[in-house]
Formats: structure tokens, sequence, C-alpha cells
């Protein structure tokens, strides 16, 4: 059943695309939709007829936002187009911003309506903003030098909570958070690539380990199951990545109808169904 619900979802997400039918337009320029918009406000949204969606201006955020000729396929071009749908409006879904955190304060700063972007929760994030519930649960992983962990009276958690050990993460990332509170003894390095900056350093010994998501770590293992010789992956017990939608924090009424959404109406996906769907669009 899981193969053949793969498989019509891998279908479906071919309509995710800039068709006049999927009533979703993707830009790359600042608008005003209207002037004195209440951005957020369900009933403004309604009387505009249109969502405005603060999103990454990039054309690649793996399994969440990807470029393909007719358009752009992943879980947040999913979720707002679907969002778009139940309410019976049109998507504006303006690719301006250049991290998590700005979209954040675009939010908070009325920019738009909601923001979908692969957006984690932080305790930081949620002075500004409101999150909705989760539409993808992810966990947290390290991938980490099996060197490091040879040693038979090093436990994991003293291996990575050690002044000598270093720890690479995104820049402008909940992960730089994540890893300071988890790892506080350890050295935090914030990487503004992932594969050239984290991964390589990893690779080469300048850093004991790396963190990030799931939908990050068990794709990389997948393209490159020789790293296991060296490395080892682990999902961090009773640690979550949860991803939501955001909102402003002053206006309430559309993340309660995102909400009610994502508990009657929308389908969550698995991990592995995530990866299964989407493995053909990475890179």
């Amino acid at each position: 059943m899981c193969k053949i619900f793969a498989i019509i979802v891998a279908l479906l997400i071919h309509t995710f695309s800039i068709h006049a039918d999927d009533n979703i337009e993707f830009v790359h320029k600042d608008i005003q939709v209207y002037e004195h918009a209440k951005y957020g406000n369900l009933q403004d949204i309604l009387r505009r007829g249109e969502l405005v969606v603060c999103a990454l201006e990039r054309d690649y955020n793996e399994f969440f936002q990807m470029k393909v000729n007719d358009g752009y396929v992943g879980e947040d071009i999913r979720f707002a187009t679907a969002l778009g749908k139940a309410l019976g409006i049109k998507v504006v879904y303006k690719m301006l911003y250049k991290n998590q955190n700005d979209i954040v304060d675009a939010i908070a700063n009325g920019k738009g309506d909601i923001g979908i972007a692969k957006i984690s929760y932080t305790i930081q994030r949620s002075r500004k903003v409101s999150y909705s519930n989760p539409y993808v649960n992810s966990r947290k992983m390290i991938m980490v030098n099996r060197l490091a962990t040879a040693v038979k009276q090093n436990s994991l958690n003293r291996i990575l909570n050690n002044p000598n050990t270093k720890i690479a993460v995104m820049k402008n990332t909940s992960y730089e958070s994540f890893a300071k509170y988890l790892f506080k003894n350890s050295k935090i390095l914030s990487e503004t690539d992932w594969e050239n900056g984290a991964i390589k350093k990893l690779i080469s010994g300048k850093v004991t380990a790396i963190m990030r998501d799931e939908l990050r770590i068990k794709p990389m293992i997948m393209r490159n199951p020789k790293i296991l010789i060296n490395f080892l992956p682990i999902i961090l017990k009773n640690t979550s990545d949860s991803i939501s939608a955001i909102s402003n924090i002053s206006e309430q009424s559309l993340i309660q109808f995102v909400n009610k959404f994502l508990e009657n109406e929308y389908k969550k996906l698995s991990i592995s169904e995530i990866i299964d769907i989407y493995k053909g669009y990475i890179r």
C-alpha cells in the first residue's frame, strides 16, 4: 500500500507547477497585494482572494522547494498549494528571503500571510511569530567520526559534550541553537555550505561530527553508502524537528484554520515516503 500511495503522490506532485489551474504564482519581487492589508487575518485573506506566502529565494531546498522545468516541487510547494485550494483562493509564493530567520522577521513585520519554508520551531522564533501544527515531522541526526567512538570508556554524550569536540551545523538555521543547547561544552561551527563546508570538514577530520535533520543526512548516506565505513549516523533520541508554517503573532485566525486543515484534510507524509517520492529530484 505504501508503494501504491507513493506512486499516486509522485504523479500528483507534477501538477505543482506554474499552471493557471493550480492557482499558484511564484514571484521573485516584493509585492504589496493591497494597501493596509491585514496579513495573517483569515477574513482579510478571503476578501483579497490571495494567500501571500513568504518563502526562500533559492530554487533548490532539498525535499521542500526544488525547481523543475515547469515550476517547483517539494513538501513546501505541496502544502502551500493544498492550503490555497482548501481556502479556494490564489497562492502568491514570494520567493525573496535568504534563510528561515529572514522569513520569521518578514512575517513578524507584516510582509505576508504565512511563512512556509522548512521552518523548525525554536523558542527564539516563537517570541516573534505563531507556529502551526507540523506538516512534516523529522528527527535530529548527527554523523560522528567512528574514531571518536572507538575508545570504549567514552560514551556518546562524553564525546559530543567535550571542549575538544567540534560539531558543524548550518548557519542561520535552527540547528545552531539546537546544537548549542544539546552540546553545551563543545565548539559549534556554523557553516554556510553543506556539501563543501560541513560534510567536507567531517570527511577531512576538521570536525568530530555534523548535525542536521534526517531528511538531509539519510539521503547523503543513500548517495554515498561508503561513508558509513568511517562515520556513524545516529538519530538523537527524544528529539524532533517539527516543520511548521508561521503567521503573525497578533493574528490567530489563519493559524487556527491551518491547524484544522492539517488535522482533518491534509495527508502528512512519513520521512520514508518523502524520500521515496522526491529522490528523483535530489542533486
